[in-house]
């Protein structure tokens, strides 16, 4: 160990303590096997086969990993040890692909994922939503030769649900003809006989990663909004992307919202692109969530600790 140029000694410095996140898994992974073993007997208890004659059985058919218990003769329930169990058909699981709902019982009306009525003035409050971006915008041809152009965003800000934030924003202008069959331009339209709209995905960002929280939305305006440019200026159709959207918004729904778009081109943009420069992005929306998957919700439960 040598001195420095200045003459000082390397010393070690203390590391301050911190309960670190991956003794919550530790914990879970010393935990996996017993728990296995709870559900299945919890199974079996509540699917008595006819090969499964006691209660005793079945906890060693459990600890031994074995399908059934063996033995024969009556089984007995909680409610009189005399009495035999009913011969319930055991859990099967389904075998056909893909599995779909068929196999989780009737929904029904389910008012978590779709709440039906008029909201409360609290409930109408919290489902506000409105986020600030600035950041670059980038203009490339169309990809596809429906396709006027290809706008992408790329912007940091902030939101009502999010400290600091960014959001990854694209935008397609659609052709106003393609070329036929026989070589003449022919309008593109809609099924509705309308010119194809702006079309665009946005995928917002909490760089709080313990949120664990993505925005995905996606987004629709008339051909006709854009600037004196050709630029999308204004998407007032949005609708949650589930594909992309979590933690917060899983599940959640936008009753209603638009995008807002202001472009400041630079004087030159790089060759292989239409256009590029300074954007602000203002987006408002109303969005519901059942919030049940946002993470820090849970962040005062401490696993393995003692009780509160």
């Amino acid at each position: 160990m040598n001195r420095d140029r200045l003459g000082r000694w390397p010393q070690l410095e203390r590391l301050e303590s911190r309960e670190l996140l991956s003794a919550i898994t530790d914990i879970m992974a010393s935990d996996s096997l017993h728990s296995a073993k709870a559900i299945k007997a919890s199974q079996i208890l509540a699917y008595p086969t006819p090969n499964a004659s006691s209660p005793s059985q079945v906890h060693a058919a459990v600890a031994g990993g074995g399908g059934h218990a063996g033995g024969g003769g009556g089984g007995s329930n909680n409610a009189s040890p005399t009495s035999p169990s009913p011969a319930f058909a055991p859990f099967m699981p389904i075998t056909t692909a893909p599995v779909i709902a068929t196999g989780q019982g009737p929904q029904g009306i389910n008012y978590a994922i779709n709440p039906a009525g008029n909201q409360t003035k609290a409930e109408l409050k919290r489902e506000q939503f409105s986020a600030y971006f600035q950041g670059t915008y980038t203009i490339f041809p169309g990809r596809f030769n429906t396709e006027a152009s290809n706008t992408l965003i790329q912007a940091a800000g902030h939101g009502s649900t999010f400290l600091h934030g960014d959001i990854t924003l694209r935008i397609i202008k659609p052709t106003a003809t393609v070329v036929g069959a026989d070589g003449r331009p022919v309008p593109l339209v809609g099924a509705d006989g309308k010119p194809v709209q702006l079309g665009g995905v946005a995928a917002i960002f909490d760089r709080n990663l313990n949120s664990n929280s993505v925005l995905g939305l996606d987004a629709a305006g008339a051909s006709v909004n854009v600037d004196a440019a050709g630029r999308p200026i204004y998407l007032d159709t949005l609708s949650i992307d589930v594909n992309e959207s979590s933690g917060l918004y899983d599940e959640a729904i936008a009753g209603a919202g638009d995008i807002a778009i202001q472009y400041l081109p630079f004087k030159h943009h790089p060759l292989g692109t239409l256009d590029k420069g300074h954007v602000i992005v203002k987006i408002v929306a109303q969005i519901y969530t059942p919030n049940v998957d946002y993470i820090l919700q849970n962040s005062n439960i401490n696993p393995g600790g003692p009780p509160p």
